[in-house]
């Protein structure tokens, strides 16, 4: 059985092809196809068995052209920019079967050399660095070696797939940690080949003959996991690429059903996309997969020796990230890694201090993509127009004056009317009067809006998101870790299944809600924020289902008082 599993793996999609029919689909994807290059050969933008797929920080992509022995860089639209090509051969910078690639922030690549039983580092310019391991079983030996991820340390995972396990080096190629042997049991594996690393450490791997995805925390210690043989959504058969997105999606290279599957990082299924063939969005044999910072998904189809581009069919936006804000500063946490890490990596904006009781507000205020601060004042708004974190007044700045004389008005913020630009609006006691025109003055219904929603719930704290996904946001309300969502978008509640109650934060005396398109589906998922600690419902499930399907972090403890907020800083 295990020769033959290594003979599918080295040529892997001529027994998938005997399993499908022309014709064969799935469910309509939410990714539709944008466009791809590639034919058989040895020329530029050509490829035999094109293999690993990788994004770097400038949205260039690199593919491993196993069969050529060597590796491509292009454009993020398809455009051919170099080459690297070596040889075969086992000297230092050659190749025999590049498999796997990972890029670094500074540029560097990173290849699996899979009948070299090695790993090599070139720099940006593809200047060979360093090679490491040899054939074998012991520490820092390989089987072939396949998948490549890096982690935010510099730290290097190798699935050694024939060896059924994941290996762990520091960056200088030095043996850390081991984990895995041969077998269905959790932690086990069955040639692994994919693998990814997230912002918090979490390792994710493709089992692939035992038609799964693990999950490892960063010491190899299992975590959760998902999938069974079959061609229903969330099942596999032989996956084999693994990319994760910036807001921690996981994309599947699912081979032997010629698709693509999407999951959160909890393994939640997202969405599915592909079919047998060679038209525009189907595959022979989907391999390497990446993902660019803008959500282009690129996949690598080894037998039909192309890449296609991917786009959601929804506008891309960039997952948000946490902040707080205390007493008119605001700590931004710019590269989303969920921690403090000081400027210029993160963001500290002096903005509202000397306004005692002043309420932080967020908005993309310029329909630029990006998130700005402000402040709200008993009606009064203060809002950072160009992006800097200082009051430069207007009209660099924006100043409006809404919802002064309202007792307990509360200040709310969200895209009343779908251009892409926050409005804002003001929530007091079940009423809410929403800017929708954009000028900054009620105007009343009909050029604003105003509903009445959450009349009676005292105590209830307004919140906003698009929880239909309609690109316009809806209002909504928490109260005790219930959350009342307006789902249809009227202002009333009109009750389940119409709109929505979902269970997330109870327990958690003082918990403040937070929402975010946590997932970049297009729809707004929920959190709470309490003393520090965030739980997000990274699984949008409505329900608290733990760190192996939502998310849990800190940001902001030891800060009494602060104030949580997110956006795309």
């Amino acid at each position: 059985m295990k020769n033959r599993m290594m003979l599918f793996k080295i040529i892997p999609a001529i027994a998938i092809v005997l399993c499908l029919t022309a014709g064969q689909s799935w469910a309509a994807a939410s990714y539709l196809y944008s466009d791809e290059w590639g034919t058989p050969g040895a020329a530029n933008s050509q490829f035999s068995l094109p293999s690993g797929a990788a994004v770097d920080a400038g949205g260039n992509i690199y593919v491993a052209d196993e069969g050529n022995n060597r590796i491509q860089k292009f454009g993020p639209a398809g455009t051919f920019t170099t080459s690297y090509s070596p040889g075969l051969g086992s000297a230092n910078g050659q190749f025999n079967g590049p498999r796997g690639i990972a890029v670094d922030a500074a540029g560097n690549v990173y290849v699996t050399d899979f009948h070299n039983n090695r790993v090599q580092k070139f720099n940006n310019n593809f200047q060979f660095q360093l090679a490491f391991g040899s054939a074998g079983q012991a520490a820092g030996q390989f089987t072939g070696p396949s998948g490549i991820a890096l982690d935010s340390l510099g730290n290097i995972y190798v699935t050694d797939s024939i060896n059924d396990r994941v290996q762990k080096f520091d960056s200088s190629g030095a043996f850390l940690i081991q984990w895995g042997s041969n077998g269905p049991a959790d932690g086990q594996f069955f040639e692994p080949q994919g693998i990814a690393v997230d912002v918090f450490g979490s390792v994710y791997v493709v089992d692939t003959f035992n038609d799964r995805i693990q999950k490892f925390d960063s010491n190899g210690v299992f975590l959760g996991k998902w999938g069974i043989q079959g061609s229903a959504n969330a099942e596999f058969f032989a996956p084999v690429g693994l990319a994760l997105d910036a807001a921690g999606n996981l994309y599947v290279t699912d081979a032997g059903n010629l698709r693509v599957q999407k999951f959160t990082g909890g393994g939640t299924f997202f969405t599915t996309w592909g079919a047998f063939g060679q038209l525009a969005g189907e595959f022979i044999a989907p391999s390497g997969i990446a993902v660019s910072s803008t959500g282009s998904v690129y996949a690598a189809d080894t037998l039909d020796t192309n890449v296609q581009i991917f786009g959601p069919s929804v506008p891309f936006v960039a997952a948000p990230k946490a902040g707080v804000y205390i007493d008119g500063l605001w700590y931004l946490d710019k590269n989303g890694n969920g921690a403090w890490d000081g400027s210029p990596a993160d963001l500290l904006f002096s903005f509202g201090g000397g306004i005692v009781g002043a309420i932080p507000v967020t908005g993309d205020w310029d329909a630029s993509g990006r998130t700005e601060v402000g402040i709200y004042d008993n009606g009064s708004w203060y809002l950072d127009n160009n992006g800097n974190g200082i009051w430069e007044g207007a009209p660099t700045d924006i100043f409006y004056s809404f919802g002064g004389g309202l007792t307990g008005a509360v200040p709310v913020t969200g895209d009343w009317d779908g251009d892409g630009k926050t409005e804002i609006g003001i929530y007091a006691d079940g009423l809410w009067y929403l800017d929708r025109n954009g000028n900054g003055q009620w105007e009343g219904s009909g050029a604003d809006l105003f509903y009445s929603f959450g009349g009676g719930l005292t105590g209830a704290v307004p919140v906003v998101g698009d929880w239909n996904g309609d690109g316009t946001d809806e209002i909504g309300l928490y109260l005790d870790g219930t959350w009342y969502l307006d789902v249809n978008g009227n202002g009333a509640w009109d009750g389940e299944p119409v709109d929505r109650i979902e269970s997330f934060g109870g327990g958690l005396t003082g918990a403040v809600p937070v929402a975010g398109g946590w997932s970049q589906d297009g729809v707004t998922e929920i959190g709470v924020y309490f003393g520090g600690s965030w739980y997000l419902d990274f699984s949008a499930s409505g329900a608290w289902d733990g760190t192996t399907f939502d998310q849990f972090y800190i940001y902001g403890v030891g800060l009494t008082g602060a104030v949580p907020v997110t956006g795309n800083w």
